[in-house]
C-alpha cells in the first residue's frame, strides 16, 4: 500500500484544520496521521489527492509539499491525530 507525505503551509493552525483532515479520512476510511508541525500540517496518508477531496473552508493553503513515503504494512490501523513536533 502506498503512503504519502503531505506537508501544508498557510492558515492551518488555530482553525480546526487537523480535525477537518481526521474527520474527512475517516469518512472516506483512510489510515495514516495528521499533526501541527512548527510551519504546517503534516499528514501521513494512503492517498495521494487527499487534498483534494478536503473541505478547508476555516484554512488556507499557501503552499504544499507530497512524497511518497515507505511505511510498514501494519504501521496503520485508522486515521488519528498525532502530538505535535514543536
Amino acid at each position: 500500500m502506498k503512503f504519502f507525505k503531505i506537508s501544508v503551509y498557510g492558515r492551518v493552525h488555530g482553525v480546526g484544520f487537523r480535525y477537518s483532515v481526521l474527520n474527512k479520512a475517516k469518512e472516506l476510511g483512510f489510515l495514516g496521521t495528521v499533526r501541527n508541525t512548527h510551519d504546517g500540517v503534516e499528514i501521513i496518508i494512503n492517498d495521494e489527492d487527499f487534498l483534494e477531496k478536503l473541505d478547508i473552508s476555516s484554512a488556507r493553503i499557501d503552499d504544499k509539499m507530497i512524497e511518497e513515503i515507505e511505511v510498514e504494512k501494519s504501521r496503520y490501523k485508522d486515521f488519528q491525530i498525532i502530538d505535535s513536533t514543536y
